[in-house]
């Protein structure tokens, strides 16, 4: 289960004299001691803490192996163009000695569950983003400010689309959120298709030059609204469609 919660624990590999020596304690206060895994050349194995008894013919059991809260980074992600809703998401480390094996789970935030996902392996030290579901208190809005479509030219006649955009976020939390928004411009596979009198305002933070995505990194404050505005213009033969603008 991935869990939003902003919590540390401590590490909990240790040598096995030193884990029979917590078991024991441990065991007295009734509490979960997990095994540490062991390694056995490219392979790992996972000790189960205890013995378990499985009848014959007895639907499958579930044993706790492992117990671990994480610190995560949360972030929001949006992706105005194509869909207008604001994606938590929560990056972490795996600190521990476990590999982490992909699968199924279910997150959660604080006790409210937000969906199933599909979690990769995740090796120790490595880092993975986990996605909480849609935030309805971060709003997500794109406005067509400018959309104009002029035909004409001296020599060689061509028709030109002129766009500009409007994406907002509004922060409706009372604390401050980091958020990601993302966008794409159109981007020419022919000679005869020019992109032209191109504008971002703010300016992005990161850019893809070759495939035209741009993202926005930026603190949004509480009860406060991020706009962020795209113009260009797109010129093509008289007799040519284009689409997807």
């Amino acid at each position: 289960e991935a869990k939003a919660k902003r919590a540390a624990a401590p590490m909990a590999s240790q040598a096995p004299a030193e884990c029979e020596e917590v078991a024991t304690g441990a065991a007295m206060r009734n509490e979960f001691v997990p095994a540490p895994p062991v390694e056995a050349g490219i392979s790992v194995m996972y000790p189960l803490p205890g013995r378990f008894t499985v009848k014959s013919g007895e639907a499958e059991k579930k044993v706790k192996i492992y117990e671990k809260i994480m610190v995560a980074e949360f972030e929001y992600f949006c992706l105005p163009r194509i869909s207008q809703l604001a994606y938590l998401t929560g990056e972490v480390k795996n600190e521990t000695a476990y590999l982490f094996l992909s699968g199924d789970a279910s997150t959660y935030v604080g006790d409210d569950f937000t969906g199933r996902i599909s979690m990769p392996s995740v090796a120790p030290d490595e880092k993975v983003v986990i996605s909480f579901g849609v935030d309805e208190r971060v709003k997500v809005e794109r406005k067509t400010v400018k959309s104009k479509v002029s035909k004409g030219g001296l020599v060689k006649k061509n028709t030109r689309y002129e766009y500009i955009y409007e994406n907002l976020l509004t922060n409706y939390h009372d604390k401050e959120i980091k958020c990601q928004v993302v966008d794409q411009l159109p981007v020419s596979q022919s000679p005869d298709i020019r992109i032209q009198d191109m504008s971002l305002e703010p300016k992005p933070a990161e850019e893809e030059k070759d495939m035209a995505i741009y993202r926005w990194k930026t603190l949004v404050r509480a009860k406060q609204e991020l706009k962020i505005t795209v113009s260009f213009a797109v010129e093509i033969p008289l007799d040519a469609l284009v689409q997807g603008l």
